[in-house]
């Protein structure tokens, strides 16, 4: 070790608390180490992972966590210019607010924001703002605590319609099982929809044995930096050489 160590090292080590110390140290030295995740689209109905499609549209996970995603665009979306949105909120709670990389901010919380009111959206009765569910997940059928912690956590963006369907399955899942997500393995699957054109379904697919506990929790703590990642501020997402745009 050497001598010399930042103010923020010193005050950490000054607690006399060896584990207490670690903790706050590590604390600290992920907030600039952000794990990165495997994203599963569902473009058009099809739930894709890693570019490819799962069979029979489904699969079955253990989502370790998941956070509310409200964004407002002012264009219509574009296949080939995919942008931030102009506002964005990551969380959970009463008290969600503009993300600091927000470009055009509507309001100072989103309960306040008018494009988050019921009949704001141009096309409709529903909201300007879209609210979404960000949910983590890692593969189901791990069979020690260390797979659970080396499985790579993949991530899932729930549409507005089928937000309902989600909210369901936590309840019925706290209810039936007295569990959480995380506590329980689903299946996930994606099925046509005459309104919507798919519909995300979850079902429980069994419990996840106690003896993984302490690696799901600690494997949730990674999770949570994952989910709360922001889209990029508008001038990291700038024209590249050449005046293409980079996408998301």
């Amino acid at each position: 070790m050497t001598k010399e160590m930042t103010t923020n090292e010193s005050k950490a080590l000054a607690t006399g608390d060896w584990e207490t110390d670690l903790a706050a140290l590590a604390k600290e030295q992920t907030a600039h180490e952000t794990p990165t995740a495997s994203n599963i689209t569902l473009k058009a109905g099809v739930m894709t992972y890693n570019g490819q499609p799962l069979p029979d549209n489904k699969m079955t996970a253990i989502i370790l966590d998941a956070i509310h995603e409200h964004t407002y665009y002012e264009s219509d979306y574009d296949p080939d210019n995919i942008q931030p949105p102009e506002c964005f909120a990551l969380g959970n709670g009463d008290d969600m607010r503009p993300h600091p990389n927000a470009a055009k901010p509507q309001a100072e919380t989103c309960a306040d924001c008018p494009q988050f009111k019921w009949g704001s959206s141009p096309k409709g009765r529903g909201k300007a703002c879209s609210e979404k569910r960000r949910l983590a997940m890692i593969p189901s059928g791990i069979e020690t605590p260390d797979d659970v912690l080396s499985a790579e956590v993949a991530t899932i963006k729930i549409p507005v319609t089928s937000v309902k369907n989600w909210t369901a399955y936590v309840n019925m899942t706290a209810a039936q099982f007295k569990r959480p997500s995380f506590a329980v393995e689903t299946e996930i699957s994606v099925t046509p929809d005459a309104k919507t054109q798919f519909k995300v379904n979850f079902a429980n697919a069994g419990l996840v044995d106690g003896s993984f506990g302490n690696a799901i929790m600690a494997k949730r703590e990674m999770a949570q930096d994952i989910l709360m990642t922001p889209y990029e501020k508008p001038e990291e997402a700038a024209p590249a050489e050449g005046g293409k745009k980079k996408k998301y």
